[in-house]
């Protein structure tokens, strides 16, 4: 849908909205085990977890950014926000190096290593992702106060998406 409308209408904010999709989908499917329906590629697993949760931050920040022409309206915020979206990506990108350093079709899941690591690093995601929320919801609200029409609907659309996915 979110692609058809870039295509239709040309405006770019739709694509960062489409790859948050599918960051949510492919964590979604690797939460729920999709991997085993193809053995084969189990190992795979893994980086598409820490792979899809960083591409669902990444998109849904880039998203709020050009959804709210923060750029425009709060030039400040919009470089913090960039600088957010790197230490944003640096937890998934950390782990699929371990992964890719340890070697994945070796048996890496039991190493203690690799074990410790991957804990660290889902917490450092988990604080990424709410400090993400957060900042994009300030994002919506200061937007907001500058008399950004848009940013109302966006705010609603966040509510319902820390709700009722983030609760």
């Amino acid at each position: 849908y979110f692609f058809l409308l870039f295509l239709s209408t040309g405006e770019r904010t739709y694509l960062p909205y489409l790859v948050y999709l599918l960051g949510v989908t492919a964590f979604a499917l690797t939460v729920y085990k999709y991997a085993e329906w193809f053995p084969l590629y189990v190992g795979l697993n893994w980086f598409i977890y820490f792979g899809s949760v960083g591409l669902a931050g990444l998109g849904l920040l880039s998203f709020a950014l050009r959804y709210l022409n923060i750029k425009e309206l709060l030039p400040g915020w919009y470089t913090w926000t960039r600088w957010f979206q790197v230490a944003f990506s640096v937890p998934p990108l950390f782990m699929i190096l371990i992964m890719l350093s340890v070697g994945w079709i070796t048996n890496w899941e039991n190493s203690d290593f690799v074990n410790s690591i991957s804990g660290m690093t889902v917490s450092a995601l988990f604080l990424m992702i709410t400090l993400g929320l957060i900042l994009t919801t300030l994002l919506g609200v200061l937007a907001l106060r500058k008399k950004y029409r848009p940013a109302g609907s966006y705010l609603v659309g966040m509510v319902v998406l820390i709700l009722f996915v983030g609760v």
